[in-house]
């Protein structure tokens, strides 16, 4: 996603101290956001761990292991919408409220509260904090993978804590691994579905993701898919869980969801890139030229499936333009 993004957020720095079993001494906790294997091709759309208990006064930091995530609180609203319409006519653009954090350090759960969006780009941060003032429970989500959850509960001031965050920790650690698995386990069933009609054969490739296991893997279901003229292929969306593309001959063309205007004050304005939103270049690949799904999203604006006639021999190579950071890149090779 962040390939040439140049996002300016503050993030705090904070240093992890352990939770005593008693302190009056405020005390910063350590959540992980996501995991992945160490090609990155699985991934653990989870907070880790999914649950803390803190008390008044103590501050909790968001470091981010993998992916790219957001740290929501609605307060009990409704959430806002990722993308919405610009300040000119037709033009669309990722919502600061997401992207940007809050510009206070303090939550006292009084109302939606954004932590900003955690990202790999080089210029963005990796960690956030924030203090919790007021006893209760606040449940935050990731506004880019729908069922990615958390919650923090906060006691009064002076309470004993439940937990160390040794014991957290280990409990994050075990939370990933399951999800983790599950990714592996999906990934091992992206055999394509082959169906002949007049002479020639379609392929169906089915991407997949849980929300019920936080799970979801960054490659396309086959690497190398081998056909030949005359055949198509089919990419179907089936992951709730994420937004991918399928895209042909980008080149050296800018390739990003976003697109960075400037502003003469504040953060900039993260443009939704129009050519990589939309679809393009029909349904025949013809050897040469761009080819592209548009977003590719299992509800909400974008579609659903994807397909391709391939009339000339050849190996083209196709990537994820959400993902191509993380090596979901594959070729269809055409005899």
């Amino acid at each position: 996603m962040t390939r040439g993004l140049a996002v300016v957020l503050i993030a705090g720095v904070m240093s992890l101290v352990a939770g005593p079993a008693r302190t009056s001494a405020a005390t910063t906790w350590v959540v992980q956001a996501g995991a992945s294997a160490n090609d990155q091709a699985d991934q653990a759309l989870q907070f880790l761990p999914k649950r803390i208990t803190i008390n008044e006064g103590d501050s909790v930091r968001w470091k981010l292991t993998a992916a790219e995530h957001t740290i929501y609180f609605p307060a009990g609203g409704k959430p806002p919408d990722l993308i919405i319409p610009g300040t000119a006519k037709g033009e669309l653009v990722w919502n600061p409220g997401i992207f940007f954090a809050t510009p206070k350090p303090a939550y006292d759960g009084s109302g939606p509260f954004s932590g900003g969006a955690l990202l790999a780009d080089p210029n963005a941060p990796k960690s956030f904090h924030v203090t919790f003032t007021k006893a209760g429970t606040y449940r935050y989500q990731c506004m880019f993978h729908p069922g990615m959850e958390g919650q923090i509960v906060v006691q009064p001031a002076g309470s004993r804590y439940p937990m160390t965050q040794a014991e957290y920790d280990k409990e994050a650690a075990l939370q990933g691994q399951t999800a983790l698995a599950a990714a592996k386990a999906l990934r091992a069933v992206g055999a394509p579905v082959v169906a002949a009609a007049g002479g020639h054969q379609t392929y169906t490739l089915n991407m997949t993701g849980s929300t019920k296991d936080g799970a979801t893997f960054y490659r396309f279901p086959v690497q190398a898919l081998t056909i030949k003229r005359g055949d198509s292929v089919t990419w179907v969306m089936k992951d709730p869980t994420e937004l991918h593309t399928v895209s042909f001959g980008v080149g050296k063309r800018y390739f990003d969801i976003a697109t960075m205007r400037p502003q003469k004050q504040g953060p900039p304005t993260l443009l939704v890139t129009p050519h990589v939103m939309a679809p393009s270049g029909g349904s025949v690949h013809r050897g040469e030229g761009f080819y592209n799904s548009g977003f590719m999203l299992t509800e909400g604006p974008g579609v659903r499936s994807y397909s391709l006639t391939f009339t000339k021999a050849g190996t083209f190579e196709y990537l994820c333009a959400v993902h191509d950071d993380f090596g979901m890149r594959a070729k269809v090779i055409v005899r």
